[in-house]
């Protein structure tokens, strides 16, 4: 066999088995994120405290907790802190925990639960994306795709062992969408894509713009392009159903009331107003381009009135946080910095793929505008182009924005870590030890405290549980204090200093607070009375 052949064979090879080269480099990109990571899910490291508290959220409803009751119940007690997540991410880190539990243990079942879960996520979108590429690009181009993945390392770490957030879960729904953009079959493209923007606002409302605009060029291909009436409606009885049954079915009964940064009543109705809208307009009579935007816009302003006279409270910012906090804790948080506020390199490495992703789709467009119009098919290939550029832009206009939308820090939690927080003095060099060491003295003490905690055998409600906790950890920090005055050794303190190191006068200046004597410069005449009296 001639090597033009041997080519030739390989390029119909992958043309004709897409599905299966998908799956291979699933499976390929799996082992590897395994292999990276192994250390950290070894030691079951999530990345932050999002992680964390999701864990907790799934282990507190498999321990019996209710499916409609995301309070959890040892932050801000004694009611409990309201999550403003769903329930749709738990279910595949919970179904691994079962299968996995009773084969190889609690600990073990955690650890493959957190490793194998947000990599689930990855194979819709890897699905997706390849559709989409195949749609518009070649359909021979997606090992491209697969290859221009491979360096999007802001996406790929979505979808890494322990990145248990429902991150990777939003991309994946974003991918879909575009996926419907692309799809030459109309009724199905625009039931995928209504299934995914419900799916998505079940989970959160992080890709809210990113989703609006898609649902706009659908309704804008309608309007241009009347053979579009197929997708148009079965995106918006889709989407309209799938929101109702995410409601139904994933709502907490916090989110049940008039809240803002949910899938709540606000957005329901409003929802449901606009799919009974599209798929009323789409069965309307209008044999022409001016009258369907005409239709539109109407529609437009009647979704825009319903929602400011009958929601006012969420015309202004969906988390309804208080200006100090905005001020002092919000507008820092890393995440939520618009692009151009962050260093231009971490900018640059968010920013260059959709950047070479809208000049390559505008240059797609041009093609098919001049010269390759007849190939490329204008009219109906290169506005999916545009719609997939379009959604790049917003994306990367928004970067960092997901990790934003936190209601659940509205409440002070209970932190020991407030022991430590005092200024450094005469110590500047000596401050990231310093931290390091707050952080591990805290961390200990909370450990010390937990596990007194579940050494009871006695099972306790969540207030009452929230109630002995606290009084736990208030004993430990008394306790600390009180040896510490004494001049005693404490183990907590230990490892204050075994962190921190140094000579002597830097361990005077740096350690923490409870371990100064009484007379030392800058001791606090006693300990915050956020620990002490065991509330915020």
């Amino acid at each position: 066999m001639s090597e033009p052949q041997f080519e030739e064979r390989m390029m119909a090879w992958i043309e004709r088995r897409w599905l299966l080269a998908t799956l291979v480099v699933f499976v390929g990109a799996c082992c590897w994120f395994l292999w990276d990571r192994w250390g950290q899910i070894h030691w079951l490291a999530l990345s932050d405290t999002d992680d964390n508290l999701r864990l907790a959220q799934v282990k507190a409803w498999l321990a019996g907790q209710s499916w409609f009751d995301l309070r959890q119940h040892r932050l801000a007690p004694p009611d409990g802190l309201n999550i403003h997540w769903s329930r749709i991410v738990d279910l595949p880190i919970a179904g691994i925990l079962l299968i996995s539990r009773p084969l190889v243990g609690e600990l073990a079942a955690t650890r493959i639960a957190c490793a194998v879960a947000p990599m689930l996520a990855m194979a819709p979108a890897l699905i997706a994306i390849v559709f989409a590429v195949r749609r518009l690009v070649h359909p021979r181009a997606y090992p491209i795709a697969f290859a221009i993945m491979m360096c999007a390392q802001v996406t790929l770490f979505m979808w890494m062992p322990l990145r248990i957030d429902h991150h990777g879960w939003q991309l994946a729904m974003l991918a879909l969408v575009v996926a419907g953009l692309a799809d030459r079959d109309g009724r199905r493209g625009g039931a995928v894509a209504g299934g995914a923007t419900a799916v998505s606002f079940g989970i959160g409302l992080e890709l809210i713009p990113m989703m609006a605009l898609a649902g706009v060029s659908i309704a804008l291909r309608w309007a241009f392009d009347p053979d579009e009436t197929p997708r148009l409606r079965a995106y918006a009885v889709v989407l309209g159903g799938g929101c109702a049954l995410a409601f139904a079915g994933f709502a907490s009964w916090d989110n049940r009331a008039m809240v803002c940064d949910v899938l709540s009543p606000v957005y329901l109705a409003t929802l449901s107003l606009t799919a009974a809208l599209l798929v009323g307009i789409s069965f309307m009579p209008a044999g022409g381009r001016v009258a369907r935007l005409v239709l539109l816009s109407v529609a437009g302003i009647v979704i825009a009135a319903f929602f400011a006279l009958s929601f006012p409270q969420c015309l202004h910012r969906p988390e309804a946080i208080s200006p100090e906090l905005e001020r002092l804790w919000f507008v820092n948080i890393r995440e939520v910095k618009p692009l151009y506020t962050k260093p231009w390199r971490d900018a640059l490495d968010v920013a260059w793929l959709p950047v070479v992703g809208t000049v390559g789709a505008w240059l797609a467009l041009w093609r098919a505008r001049h010269g390759d119009g007849a190939r490329l098919g204008f009219g109906r290939d290169a506005r999916p182009c545009c719609d997939a550029r379009s959604l790049l832009a917003v994306a990367l206009r928004t970067a960092g924005a997901a990790h934003g939308r936190a209601r659940r820090n509205r409440a002070r939690l209970v932190d020991p870590a407030e022991v430590a927080r005092r200024p450094i003095g005469a110590c500047p060099r000596r401050r990231d030890a310093y931290r390091l060491s707050c952080s591990v003295g805290a961390a200990s003490a909370v450990h010390d405290a937990d596990s007194a905690r579940r050494e009871r055998a006695a099972p306790l409600g969540h207030a009452e549980e929230s109630d002995r906790y606290l009084a736990t950890l208030r004993d430990v920090a008394v306790a600390t204090r009180a040896r510490s005055a004494a001049g005693l050794d404490d183990p907590h303190l230990r490892r204050f200093r075994a962190a921190a190191g140094g000579d002597d006068k830097a361990e005077r200046d740096c350690r923490p607070l409870s371990s100064q004597r009484p007379g030392d410069p800058g001791r606090p005449t006693q300990l915050p009375r956020s620990l002490v009296r065991g509330r915020p």
